[in-house]
């Protein structure tokens, strides 16, 4: 059994009843807490200032000093136990969430809690290019729009597509000419013309 070496966050004003930060840096720098016990995602809390709050958030703002009340504070690190302030940067959510899609942390295809396709089924609706998208969505339980979404690569981005050339129709010469202007003007010249002939 490896024992690590435990090390204390430095916090002004502790008071003697407050339990100390503890915690150990593992090999990508991390702080990893040991102290303090996690919430239901992962993160580490801590009672301070009179409320209860995440680890992260915490150590972040003493490091600082910076106001954080409505911003997020997003772990660049991706470990929920880390409480390195220098592994976090504060942000909002659309910050967030552009980390989340470039980490690849996004729930998609079959890991999304809400799908109600396999992997295996949606290949096969990109692969069916005979049947309409009302008797696709039919055969698999889903709306004709889901279909249509798949087909269109609103949703299911991930699953590869083939590239499909797609035919355009020749165009075909006009049985009538057309004439340019309006229809209305035209019939009101042709008025014209015979009343002064």
């Amino acid at each position: 059994m490896i024992v690590k070496e435990l090390h204390t966050f430095p916090e002004p004003n502790l008071t003697k009843h407050a339990t100390p930060i503890e915690y150990y840096i593992d090999e990508d720098g991390c702080f990893i807490c040991v102290s303090h016990c996690e919430d239901k995602d992962g993160y580490r809390k801590i009672y301070r200032d009179g409320k209860s709050q995440r680890l992260h958030r915490y150590t972040y703002k003493v490091r600082t000093d910076e106001e954080i009340d409505g911003k997020l504070i997003c772990h660049c690190c991706d470990k929920p136990g880390c409480c390195n302030p220098d592994h976090c940067v504060a942000g909002d959510h659309v910050l967030n969430m552009q980390h989340r899609s470039e980490r690849n942390r996004t729930a998609t295809g079959e890991k999304n809690g809400s799908s109600k396709l396999t992997t295996e089924q949606v290949v096969e609706i990109l692969e069916d290019q005979s049947s309409s998208p009302k008797r696709l969505a039919l055969k698999y339980g889903v709306t004709a729009k889901h279909i249509r979404e798949i087909k269109n690569g609103v949703i299911w981005k991930h699953i590869k597509r083939k590239k499909t050339v797609t035919k355009s129709k020749p165009k075909m010469a006009p049985s009538k000419p057309l004439i340019p202007g309006n229809h209305k003007l035209k019939k009101h010249w042709n008025k014209k013309e015979k009343a002064s002939d």
